[in-house]
């Protein structure tokens, strides 16, 4: 019983008792969003009425593209974070930093507040975005989550974290 998925019981209950309880999404009801912008039009047009862009239910390759992308961005998480971003001058003696560098120099002046905001913003946000996305593409892929709600709310999270910081939104799968 401990290993029962809720969801996949009171869906198949559904099932057999002739309901279809799920979700009802623009692609079940053909319709297509023109990724210019973002008309709903019926996928069989195969261009937006309004733009005149192809239509598509789907991206294509989108999971691919999207780990694509967040590869390369936790490449360069690492020379971000250890290449020197900033020059401090105390006393005509000039100091190069990194973003961690400036953090402790801050903590050591007792700017504690604006230390915290600053590795909160350029440390900590962008390596939790990394990995929340991470995970939605890895449970798209693998197809380990039975809830696509727990994946919207997953990106949607990733989303709003990632617009207190210097990080783009990324595309999702």
């Amino acid at each position: 019983v401990a290993n029962l998925d809720r969801y996949q019981y009171w869906n198949e209950l559904d099932r057999l008792a002739g309901l279809n309880m799920q979700a009802d999404t623009a692609a079940s009801r053909h319709l297509a969003s023109c990724h210019l912008c973002l008309k709903l039009a019926d996928a069989s047009l195969h261009e937006c009425p309004r733009c005149g862009e192809a239509l598509h239910l789907r991206k294509s390759g989108s999971l691919q593209r999207t780990l694509a992308l967040l590869v390369t961005a936790s490449i360069l998480y690492i020379p971000a974070n250890v290449l020197p971003i900033m020059i401090t001058d105390q006393f005509n003696n000039a100091t190069a930093s990194t973003i961690l560098g400036g953090v402790v120099l801050l903590v050591d002046m007792g700017s504690i507040p604006i230390a915290a905001i600053i590795f909160i913003a350029s440390v900590l946000v962008p390596l939790g975005k990394l990995i929340a996305l991470f995970y939605v593409c890895w449970s798209v892929g693998a197809g380990k989550l039975n809830d696509p709600r727990k994946r919207t709310v997953m990106y949607r999270a990733a989303e709003l974290i990632g617009k207190w910081s210097n990080t783009l939104s990324t595309p999702c799968c």
